[in-house]
């Protein structure tokens, strides 16, 4: 699990996705990102707020899926 949320944090610290409503997103915190991703009971007020499109979110998807199991 530690070494997916730091690939997850790497990725997303080098790809960083639009927020959804510009200025009302959080300050991008890509750890905290990943980590709300693969913590999908845990709500971390992160992965609701950005909008990864292509491969971010296919990286996204499979860190949540992940995390499931």
């Amino acid at each position: 699990m530690a070494v997916l949320w730091a690939l997850g944090a790497l990725y997303f610290s080098l790809n960083p996705p639009d927020a959804l409503v510009r200025g009302q997103a959080p300050h991008w915190n890509a750890p905290l990102y990943a980590l709300d991703l693969l913590l999908p009971v845990i709500e971390l007020g992160q992965d609701t707020y950005w909008k990864p499109m292509g491969v971010a979110q296919w990286a996204a998807t499979a860190l949540t899926l992940l995390g499931w199991i």
